[in-house]
């Protein structure tokens, strides 16, 4: 792949085309210089190849961290789908059925339903306060606002949990609260809900999804606020967008985009690139519609039997990304590469969309009585057994009738720099003709 990928970028620079490419990478093998042969895709430089990572500070160049501010009002949507996702596998516990389903994005602005608009500041408030209990560490200079009448300050007033607590207080009706208080809000307001029941004025001012969201952050019934600690891998204090949407613009930019997944667990590599690769589809789809010319982009999808067994994920199939991709990536000059040792792990309608195969060595026979139900690999099925020879695959494209033997040259250091070296070159003319200019 690292072949493909260097050749690709050096073509795309010599040509002067766009064509983003982006590696999932589960090993770390293609954003680290790894044993095998010295070489990382990232030593083409920082100005070609991006690199994205779970617990990225932002301090290396051209490495950006793999979360999201959860935080942040602008990336709510993306916040919210992170939490539906990951709480997906409770679903069978009403409370978090109904915790998923309360919208706590709303209107873009007052303007389009003022009342819309107000209780989801409200549920977000409390989602916010959810998170502080949960452990998510809030940004530098946090704060959020909500509307809150006299009625309810006073009430909240009246049962203050911390006595020492300064009261709260309005500005025109918008309640500012930051990290250092507003669970004491929530903790009073339940506690005011709690000594006046059938409130009258407390009543108007919780809905059915304020409810359910507070029933979390209680964490009285089930496991409550604790659901959403698993969580936290996702979230940055530091980020300020969406990782999904950088990577993307990226990749449009022409550049080599390496997720490196090496850090996060079975689960959290799933979510991530699925995240990823949605987000692509999405927009390759809507310019699609809209008559767009498409964006140039090539897949790379390392052990992908790590990332296509949706066992763990307990999603169903309609919903694979990758078979979604492997169907209308075409109409979309998306292209997908995958790597696997196992190939009863991937989606039949991937298998099936695959055009071409590159076969090098397979141990089991399990594994080659899959492969052989494709092209005519079952004649080859014992000596696919036993190949061991470094570099020796056999070959079957889209436009070859037969499958064919081949030998792979080893990827070394010379590719690298060539690739790099090509788009120092191009800088340097594209440089000189403004300068003419």
């Amino acid at each position: 792949m690292k072949t493909i990928a260097t050749a690709v970028f050096q073509h795309a620079v010599e040509t002067n085309q766009n064509i983003g490419q982006l590696l999932f990478d589960p090993a770390g093998e293609y954003a680290n210089v790894n044993v095998q042969d010295q070489t990382a895709l990232a030593q083409i430089g920082d100005q070609y190849v991006t690199i994205f990572r779970l617990g990225a500070t932002g301090d290396e160049p051209g490495v950006r961290s793999l979360s999201t501010n959860f935080f942040s009002d602008s990336t709510i949507e993306v916040t919210w789908s992170i939490i539906r996702s990951g709480l997906s596998a409770w679903m069978t516990s009403g409370y978090v059925e109904s915790f998923v389903s309360a919208d706590v994005i709303g209107p873009e602005n007052e303007r389009t339903d003022r009342s819309a608009y107000l209780r989801a500041q409200r549920r977000r408030c409390a989602l916010y306060a959810t998170l502080i209990k949960a452990g998510f560490d809030t940004p530098g200079g946090f704060r959020t606002r909500l509307a809150v009448n006299r009625n309810i300050i006073d009430l909240i007033n009246q049962n203050l949990t911390d006595s020492q607590a300064p009261q709260f207080s309005t500005n025109h009706g918008t309640l500012t609260l930051n990290d250092h208080n507003i669970r004491l809000f929530w903790d009073s307001f339940l506690a005011a809900k709690d000594a006046n029941t059938g409130n009258q004025h407390l009543d108007r001012w919780i809905d059915s999804g304020l409810e359910t969201i507070l029933t979390v952050y209680r964490g009285s019934t089930g496991r409550g606020f604790r659901l959403l600690e698993p969580l936290r891998v996702f979230h940055s204090p530091l980020r300020d967008q969406d990782y999904a949407s950088e990577v993307l613009q990226e990749l449009i930019s022409g550049k080599i985009v390496i997720v490196d997944l090496s850090l996060g667990s079975e689960n959290v590599l799933q979510f991530c690139s699925e995240r990823i690769v949605n987000h692509i589809l999405t927009e390759a789809s809507r310019r699609f519609a809209a008559g767009e010319e498409p964006y140039k982009i090539q897949i790379f999808i390392e052990e992908a039997h790590r990332l296509f067994n949706r066992d763990k994920m307990k999603a169903p199939s309609e919903a694979d990304p990758y078979v979604r991709l492997a169907k209308e990536a075409a109409k979309f000059k998306i292209g997908l590469i995958y790597a696997t040792q196992e190939v009863s792990s991937v989606d039949p309608l991937i298998l099936s969309n695959t055009s071409n195969w590159i076969v090098t060595h397979l141990n089991n026979r399990s594994e080659v009585k899959e492969l052989s139900k494709y092209y005519d690999f079952q004649d080859f099925a014992e000596l696919t057994l036993k190949a061991e020879d470094v570099g020796f695959a056999r070959l079957k494209t889209r436009s070859g009738r037969y499958i064919i033997p081949v030998h792979i040259d080893l990827f070394d250091r010379f590719k690298i720099d060539a690739a790099r070296n090509a788009a120092l070159r191009t800088h340097q003319d594209r440089t000189q003709e403004t300068i003419g200019d």
